[in-house]
């Protein structure tokens, strides 16, 4: 492949079967990428943009995630794209969450994130170049009920600066995109922050978001696709944020 596209690129997407994750993975599809994706859920293998590899594993499962990169090496070798997309959004109040339940979503989303990413980096270090998106949360600076997404969202944005330079210097660039007011199963974080319900939220998001409307998963997408383009070299521990101009006096 030249590195002007991303046709031919090898790439692997994690959480196909949540709307942002299978809207990131046809994405890719359409870009010409070689293509391997994961699913918290064995019911959804059937169910998400067809790929090469398809493999189900709980994000905290070390060795289940092991084995699904060993598919991936043994299909393609090397790999040149990570997209992490595979958490799911928890909210609760401070004297109503669980302790189990806190911890359960950092788990999923920060250590999830780190164990993709440190088994995809030998192959990421195997291709001529690399790019690692981890997707991330707006919410990252907190909100009532959203103790955990905030957590979770702050650590992953961390974590992309460190692996940032652990990968740097073998040619893969590490970021992230922290999304929020998309119309996606994290739209109940949105709620939960402005103490409203998601069909009140809808009926409302002209008075929240400068855009206007609610982004689309697909936005997201391209969002991604654009961070995963070869020829974006110079952008690097960065956090991208997608959430329609809401906090845009806030960070």
């Amino acid at each position: 492949m030249t590195r002007e596209t991303l046709h031919g690129a090898t790439a692997l997407v994690t959480g196909a079967d949540t709307r942002l994750g299978a809207a990131i993975a046809a994405n890719l599809l359409q870009a010409g990428v070689r293509l391997a994706t994961h699913v918290n859920d064995p019911a959804a293998l059937a169910a998400h943009p067809p790929a090469e590899v398809s493999f189900a594993a709980q994000a905290t499962d070390e060795q289940a995630v092991t084995t699904g990169l060993r598919q991936v090496h043994e299909a393609f070798g090397a790999l040149n794209i990570l997209v992490t997309c595979h958490a799911q959004p928890v909210t609760g109040g401070l004297l109503e969450q669980p302790h189990d339940a806190f911890w359960a979503h950092l788990d999923q989303q920060l250590s999830g994130s780190y164990l993709f990413a440190r088994e995809a980096a030998p192959l990421l270090k195997s291709a001529d170049w690399g790019r690692v998106v981890l997707l991330s949360s707006g919410w990252a600076v907190g909100a009532p009920g959203l103790a955990a997404v905030a957590s979770a969202a702050a650590g992953v944005q961390v974590l992309c600066k460190t692996l940032s330079r652990e990968l740097g210097p073998h040619g893969t660039t590490v970021n992230a995109l922290a999304h929020a007011f998309t119309d996606s199963e994290w739209l109940t974080c949105d709620a939960q922050a402005l103490a409203l319900d998601e069909a009140r939220l809808r009926e409302q998001i002209g008075q929240h978001v400068p855009a206007g409307h609610l982004g689309q998963p697909e936005q997201i997408a391209h969002t991604v696709r654009l961070l995963c383009q070869p020829v974006i070299g110079a952008a690097v521990a960065q956090t991208l944020q997608c959430n329609g101009g809401y906090f845009r006096h806030r960070t």
